[in-house]
């Protein structure tokens, strides 16, 4: 049994007693599972998506390892994106009843250790036709929710902050028409520009244009890595594009499965995403294009040990990998090492549980938990720079590719996506975002100390590191037509080390990239 975001708590521990223990020891929230009274509720109402956002925790992080434990990672993998789903659901904004509402009572029950559920349940079970409660929670009471609808309640959420989620409850009048809202909004139904801090970049002067008079058209941006951090910023403080595009959430993630949930949800209007995962997104029916290829060539192996020079000085080490061994970076790796002769079964592969994230990874090398590593830029960097890089060793993948196929240019990394809808209705700001794109790379691999110093504090490091990581990565805009040959190389050796399942075949995976 292949455990999903839509399996039911209940459902999938009956059939598998050995994943309670488990599930509990993933957060602490769930130490209340062992109150049967409490396991009982969540098992029948709530999903495994649901007990995801209760924990803090990514879905896929969380499929992952329960799946893991009865030996369907493989399965998992061959499903994707069924454990790409974000765990907070997209803003919506109030239903018609909700703005009628006045005096509701609260119950704010953040801190409450006790079994405080039934005491909710029986407020909801005598609340009168066209009344309501307010109930103040530190995470999303999905199950409660579930519940609420099974009685024929209507329910609106609002994230406050951090561990502050609003719920109403609404009971409807005799005959009224209406719905439960389908996730959380912000308080303000708008949230705010920049992700990072809630503050516009350094050297931004802040536009007061009336609401009833803005005309530019909105937009949702969103990266799956900080490599593009100074160009995002670059881009922030042109004129010619702020006076026509307004953006509503500019966010860079940590966790590519995030990032990948507000595709598969279409939240995100414009992403910088993976070549790899968006082409996969593509190919399982998602409305995207890639218009062009902009992050190349930025994994390195780093090793504490400066004899380390070629790939088979690895040899008897542990090298530290991101993802999974499924993933794209130990599928070029085993690529590397087959190309140069090597067989890939004599070097030791360590990954994360149950992934490697490239922060930890990072931290661990400069800590010394890990002597040999494999990182994308900008960590790579900030590891070198927080170690003093002289004691280490390093070797480009860049390098290593361009050797074997110096005819067929570099490794495609990353790129620029629009969502469909965007590209359809929007042609003439896809266009003029992609031009400032360009020219916003152009100026930070030009300007490499002004580019740092203007987004060293965003990226949360210090000036001197994101110099060095600007000195490392290669940022290049190419629009698709001159990166398809390049990217179709580099699909084609993927998909030949099982690193790549391209549903339909590479020619209907290349019609990603048509301009």
């Amino acid at each position: 049994m292949l455990i999903t975001a839509e399996t039911r708590v209940g459902q999938a521990l009956e059939a598998h007693p050995n994943l309670k223990p488990i599930l509990i020891s993933l957060s602490p929230r769930f130490k209340k599972l062992n109150n049967r009274a409490i396991f009982k509720m969540v098992g029948q109402w709530a999903r495994m998506r649901d007990v995801a956002r209760i924990g803090g925790l990514s879905i896929c992080e969380l499929l992952y390892t329960l799946n893991r434990e009865l030996g369907q990672t493989e399965e998992m993998s061959r499903r994707f994106p069924e454990c790409i789903q974000e765990t907070a659901t997209p803003p919506t904004q109030p239903p018609d009843w909700f703005s009628t509402l006045s005096n509701v009572p609260v119950k704010d029950v953040r801190g409450r250790d006790d079994f405080f559920l039934p005491e909710i349940q029986l407020l909801l079970d005598t609340l009168a036709p066209d009344a309501a409660i307010e109930v103040v929670n530190a995470f999303d009471p999905a199950p409660l929710k579930a519940m609420a609808e099974s009685d024929g309640l209507l329910h609106h959420t609002e994230e406050r902050g951090v561990d502050e989620i609003h719920v109403t409850f609404y009971r409807p009048a005799a005959g009224a028409d209406s719905a439960a809202d389908t996730g959380p909004a912000t308080a303000t139904g708008r949230p705010a520009a920049v992700d990072r801090d809630r503050a516009e970049p350094e050297g931004r002067t802040k536009r007061s244009v009336p609401a009833n008079q803005d005309d530019r058209v909105s937009v949702v941006l969103q990266s799956a890595t900080p490599v593009v951090w100074p160009v995002l910023v670059r881009m922030l403080e042109s004129d010619r594009l702020m006076t026509r595009m307004k953006f509503d959430e500019v966010k860079v993630w940590d966790k590519t499965e995030k990032h990948l949930g507000w595709m598969v949800q279409g939240k995100a209007d414009i992403s910088f995403s993976a070549v790899v995962a968006a082409t996969r997104l593509f190919t399982t029916g998602k409305n995207i294009k890639m218009v062009s290829v902009d992050v190349w060539d930025n994994f390195y192996v780093l090793s504490r040990d400066g004899a380390v020079k070629r790939l088979e000085d690895l040899k008897g080490r542990r090298l530290q990998m991101p993802l999974i061994k499924t993933a794209p970076p130990a599928a070029v790796t085993n690529y590397l090492l087959r190309a140069n002769g090597l067989d890939p079964s004599d070097f030791e592969f360590a990954f994360g549980d149950p992934f490697g994230r490239p922060e930890d990874i990072k931290n661990g090398f400069i800590a010394g938990t890990y002597d040999t590593v494999l990182l994308r830029e900008p960590e790579a960097s900030f590891a070198l720079e927080a170690t003093g890089g002289d004691s280490c060793a390093c070797l480009s993948f860049q390098d290593l590719w361009q050797k074997l196929h110096p005819e067929s240019g570099d490794l495609p990394n990353a790129g620029l996506v629009f969502k469909g809808e965007f590209l359809e209705q929007h042609p003439k700001e896809a266009n003029l975002f992609q031009e400032e794109l360009d020219t916003a790379i152009t100026w930070v691999t030009t300007h490499q100390e002004e580019a740092a110093d203007r987004s060293w504090k965003i990226m949360g490091h210090s000036k001197q590191q994101v110099a060095a990581f600007l000195a490392h990565v290669h940022l290049e805009h190419r629009p698709a037509s001159q990166a398809k040959d390049a990217v179709a190389h580099y699909l084609e050796v993927l998909a030949n080390e099982g690193g790549m399942k391209i549903k339909g075949g590479l020619e209907a995976a290349m019609a990603f990239f048509e301009p």
